[in-house]
């Protein structure tokens, strides 16, 4: 049997208590025959021990945890002797996993921190964003390489680890003669009904942009690596933006308690990348809630991959067309995120190199939208193009444009260099999630 120490920084954020906590009580309940667990919660306030342990109660099945043993501790998270003391105390026999439910802010120095014990058995998490911008992403990436962390630092993002997403290999060779097609088409859709909730503050100092376009670029990986013998990387350097739309629901300034708001809370990105067309989608207060991939080849047959609300893989074409059912196990995607890792395999987790990648396509849209001065339209609406438009970029064009002239990463470096810089290794651990270039 296993033994594992799991420390969740961060525990008394949202993010560790709707999402962390209960996969951590799911995984140790399923796995208990396999792997014994002690949870180690840090966070900077003092934790609601009670609340803590009604969560990890009522996220199982019988009612009461499985967790060997429930630790709380409280302190700055650059306190490096406590977290020295931790991994001294992890001994051989033992798996530490840090799990960072903090913002990227704290990546940094806490990687750095971690670099004498890089010969622990560790696994450290990082959730997405990995990074507040493409300079910070790529510090966290030289802080990993240069403390050689690589092959012990993990990116998630948990649409990856959404059951629907994770093809086994029987269901892998059923799309293996789609891979002799050429793709024409590529739409990635994540709509929903809800509106930002609780998340005003983080929501309004981001966007739909920034917020969603890394999980679709995930998921656009992932999709063409199944699909496209051919798939690499540096195919996005070419990535141009051909038509952009932005949204925000009425509703949204009132939320986040203000008269104006230039805010996207909807975007539609169209652009194009070595002769595939591509198209991502995302946005809030929705009349739908749907998340897809469309895949169209050059024959005008498609592959549509539903993760919700169906949760089926169809292949549509008039001479054969088949239909696999994903409305499998019920795991939270976090809980599926450490079965993995339970069963050593990282295929799914985004490597390095996409991460360099995303924010080159978010830069490219960025760019787009400030010199097109991409106009703001208001919803609901059947149809955002018909809405009145108000130009948001007008007021604040010129700031834009002089931090988007000092943002020197992605538009003075090729994505060919940054994806060969010597801090973006190939790590045989993700081999079969990302393409044959040198990442």
């Amino acid at each position: 049997m296993q033994h594992w120490k799991i420390l969740l920084l961060g525990i008394t954020g949202d993010l560790a208590k709707l999402k962390v906590l209960p996969s951590i009580a799911e995984f140790a309940e399923k796995n208990q025959s396999d792997v014994m667990v002690d949870l180690i919660g840090y966070s900077r306030s003092a934790p609601d021990t009670k609340q803590i342990e009604r969560i990890l109660n009522d996220s199982t099945t019988s009612g009461s945890h499985t967790l060997a043993s429930v630790n709380f501790f409280q302190g700055q998270y650059n306190n490096a002797s406590f977290f020295d003391g931790l991994y001294n105390a992890t001994s051989d026999d033992q798996k530490l996993i840090i799990y960072m439910a903090v913002p990227p802010s704290v990546f940094l120095e806490f990687l750095e921190n971690s670099c004498p014990h890089n010969d622990k058995n560790i696994e450290i998490i990082l959730e997405k964003p990995f990074g507040r911008d493409p300079e910070e992403s790529e510090k966290i990436l030289k802080v990993i390489h240069s403390c050689q962390l690589t092959k012990k630092v993990h990116f998630f993002d948990h649409y990856l680890f959404k059951s629907q997403m994770q093809l086994s290999k029987a269901e892998t060779m059923n799309l293996k003669n789609l891979k002799t097609k050429a793709i024409k088409e590529v739409r990635l859709q994540a709509l929903e009904t809800i509106s930002i909730g609780s998340r005003a503050q983080y929501y309004e100092g981001i966007g739909a942009i920034k917020d969603m376009l890394p999980h679709l670029f995930s998921m656009l990986c992932l999709n063409l690596v199944t699909l496209d013998k051919d798939f690499n990387l540096n195919n996005f350097e070419n990535f141009e933006v051909e038509k952009l739309l932005l949204g925000q629901y009425k509703s949204y300034p009132s939320e986040i308690d203000t008269e104006f708001s230039s805010t996207e809370t909807y975007f539609l990105a169209k652009g194009r990348a070595s002769e595939i067309e591509i198209t991502f989608e995302s946005g809030k207060k929705l009349d739908t809630k749907l998340t897809q991939i469309t895949t169209i080849f050059d024959d005008d047959t498609k592959l549509v991959w539903s993760i919700a609300p169906d949760k089926k893989l169809s292949y549509i074409s008039q001479n054969g067309s088949f239909t696999l059912n994903l409305d499998r196990n019920k795991n939270m995607d976090h809980t599926n995120m450490l079965e993995n890792i339970l069963d050593e395999n990282y295929d799914n987790f985004v490597t390095p190199g996409q991460v360099l990648t995303s924010w080159w396509v978010y830069a490219k849209i960025n760019q787009y939208r400030i010199l097109k001065r991409t106009p703001l339209n208001f919803y609901p609406s059947s149809n955002l193009d018909d809405q009145q438009s108000f130009d948001t970029e007008a007021e604040k064009s010129k700031q834009e444009l002089e931090k988007l002239q000092k943002s020197q990463i992605m538009f003075e470096t090729s994505l060919d260099n940054l994806l060969n810089q010597d801090f973006i290794v190939d790590d045989d651990s993700n081999a079969n999630a990302q393409p044959k270039v040198q990442l």
